[in-house]
C-alpha cells in the first residue's frame, strides 16, 4: 500500500496548513519534504515518518526523539526545529528549510575544499557539535550527507535522529546504532555510507560519549580535504575492518599542499583510542581557528607558511580553564594553541614552536614534570610558566629545579597570569635564546 506522503506529492495534497511542494530525500526515518506554511507563509521542511511505520514502537520513538533533541537546541549552525505535529494519523517534524546543498553533494559536484572553506566550515560544524554537547546530546550519526550549506556558506547539522543524551547511553543503547547498520545492510551501498563515519567504540556497541562525535568530525573533514573517504572499502564489512584496525592514509600524501596542521588536527580526531582524541568539539574548533589566523596572517605577509608575532602553548587537561587562558591571551593578541595531554606536547612544541609553554603539573599522559625534563632535556629552553595547586609545593620546588622559569598556584588572578607571562616573554627578548632547539 504506498504511504500517504506519496500521495500528497502526486496529488498535490496539503499535510494539515502545510501545501507539499516536492521531496527533498528519503532515508530510514521516512521522508522529507519542502512545503510552504499558509499560515505563516513561509518555507519549511516536513519529515513524515509515514503511516504504517508509526506502528513500528522504535521509529516512532526515534522520531520523538529528534523533536526533543532540536527542541533543546537554537544555535545557527544547527537546523531549527518548529513544531512536532500529527495528522490523519501520520506523525511529522516540521523544521527549518536550508536552502542549499549537502557536503556530500558537494563534494560528488566539485571535489576536495578549498583549504579555506574546508576550516570554515570546520570550525562552524565544531561549533554546532559543541552546543549539542553542552545540552547533553550525541549526534551518533555525524556525515558529509548530515551537514548542509547554505549559499553564504553557514553550515547546519542536520538529522538528529539518532541523537542520545549522553547520560542514558549504554552499551545496549550504543549498539542500537546498529539499527542504521541493519537497516542499511540490504540498501547496496548504504552501509558504506554510515559506518565508514562512525567511531570504533560505535561500531563495537561499546558505551559513547561526545569523543564518538569527534571521530565523525574527524572523518568529515577527511572527506572534504581529500574528496576521498578516510575508510575506503568496496563493501560493508571491510569497510568496518578498516575502521576498526587500520590508519587512514596522511592527508598530505593526497594533498601535499595541505598545511601540515591540518593533517594533524584530523589524525587526532581519528584516533582509535578515544583518550587521545579533542576531549571536547570546542576545543577542535579552537585548533581549526589557530589554523585559520595562521593562514590569514600568511596571506598579508605574501608567505606561504605564517605565525603571529608571540605563541603560546597552552597545556592544560580542564577544558574551562584552557578556554579561559586561551580568550585572555588572544585578547593580547598572542597566537595560542591548547593542548591537554602530557604525552602530546613535544611533538606540539616542535611544529608550533611557542615563545612561551603555559604547563600545568598534573596532566593525562605525561605529568607536566616529566614533560618539563624530557624538554630540558633535549635541549629546549623555551620559557615555561608552569601552574601547579595550591597545596603542591614540593612540585613548585622540583619545577624549578627541573628548569621551570616561573610558576602560578591556582587559583590565580588573570592580572597576575597576564603579568607573569609579559615578564617572562620580556626576559627572553632580552636573553640570547634563539627558539626552541627541536
Amino acid at each position: 500500500m504506498p504511504h500517504v506522503a506519496d500521495n500528497l506529492i502526486d496529488d498535490g495534497q496539503s499535510v494539515g496548513h502545510y501545501r507539499v511542494i516536492q521531496m527533498l530525500g528519503r532515508g530510514g526515518m521516512g521522508e522529507v519534504y519542502l512545503a510552504e506554511d499558509s499560515k505563516l507563509r513561509r518555507k519549511v521542511a516536513l519529515k513524515i515518518l509515514p503511516k504504517e511505520r508509526c506502528y513500528v514502537e522504535e521509529r516512532r520513538k526515534r522520531f520523538q526523539r529528534e523533536a526533543r533533541a532540536l527542541a533543546a537546541i537554537n544555535h545557527p549552525n544547527i537546523v531549527t526545529l518548529y513544531s512536532l505535529e500529527e495528522w490523519r494519523g501520520i506523525r511529522f517534524i516540521t523544521m527549518e528549510w536550508v536552502d542549499g546543498h549537502t557536503l556530500s553533494e558537494i563534494l560528488n559536484g566539485s571535489g576536495p575544499f578549498p583549504l579555506t572553506d574546508l576550516v570554515d566550515i570546520g570550525v562552524q560544524a565544531a561549533e554546532g557539535l559543541a552546543e549539542a554537547h553542552d545540552h547533553g546530546l550525541i549526534h551518533r550519526d555525524l556525515k558529509p550527507q548530515n551537514i548542509m550549506i547554505t549559499a553564504c556558506r553557514r553550515a547546519k547539522i542536520l538529522d538528529f535522529g539518532l541523537a542520545k543524551e549522553l547520560e542514558s547511553v549504554s552499551p545496549v543503547q550504543a549498539a542500537s546504532c546498529a539499527e542504521t547498520l541493519t537497516e542499511d545492510v540490504t540498501g547496496e551501498g548504504m552501509l558504506i555510507g554510515t559506518s565508514c563515519y562512525m567511531s570504533p567504540e560505535q561500531v563495537l556497541g561499546k558505551a559513547l560519549d561526545l569523543r564518538s562525535d569527534i571521530f565523525s568530525m574527524g572523518a568529515v573533514l577527511y572527506e572534504m580535504a581529500t574528496a576521498t573517504r578516510s575508510f575506503p572499502a568496496p563493501t560493508p564489512v571491510a569497510s568496518l575492518a578498516q575502521l576498526l584496525w587500520s590508519e587512514p592514509r596522511p592527508i598530505l600524501e593526497l594533498r601535499p599542499q595541505m598545511p601540515a596542521e591540518l593533517d594533524r588536527i584530523v589524525r587526532r580526531c581519528l584516533h582509535k583510542e578515544r583518550s587521545l582524541r579533542y576531549s571536547d568539539a570546542r576545543s577542535l574548533a579552537q585548533d581549526l581557528r589557530t589554523l585559520r589566523r595562521g593562514m590569514e596572517a600568511g596571506e598579508q605577509r605574501g608567505t606561504a607558511v605564517a605565525c603571529a608575532s608571540t605563541r603560546l602553548l597552552v597545556v592544560e587537561d580542564e577544558p574551562a580553564l584552557a578556554r579561559g587562558l586561551a580568550d585572555n591571551f588572544r585578547n593580547e593578541d598572542y597566537e595560542v594553541r591548547i593542548v591537554d595531554r602530557g604525552d602530546e606536547v613535544l611533538p606540539a612544541v616542535a611544529s608550533f614552536r611557542p615563545d612561551l609553554l603555559v604547563l600545568d603539573v598534573r596532566l593525562p599522559g605525561q605529568t607536566g614534570l616529566d614533560v618539563l625534563k624530557n624538554l630540558r632535556a633535549g635541549g629546549n629552553a623555551v620559557p615555561v610558566l608552569m601552574l601547579t595547586a595550591k597545596a603542591d609545593l614540593v612540585d613548585r620546588v622540583v619545577g624549578l629545579e627541573l628548569g621551570a622559569d616561573d610558576y602560578l598556584t591556582k587559583p590565580f588572578a588573570v592580572r597576575e597570569l597576564l603579568a607573569r607571562v609579559r615578564a617572562l616573554l620580556r626576559r627572553r627578548r632580552n636573553s640570547t635564546w634563539d627558539g626552541p632547539h627541536v
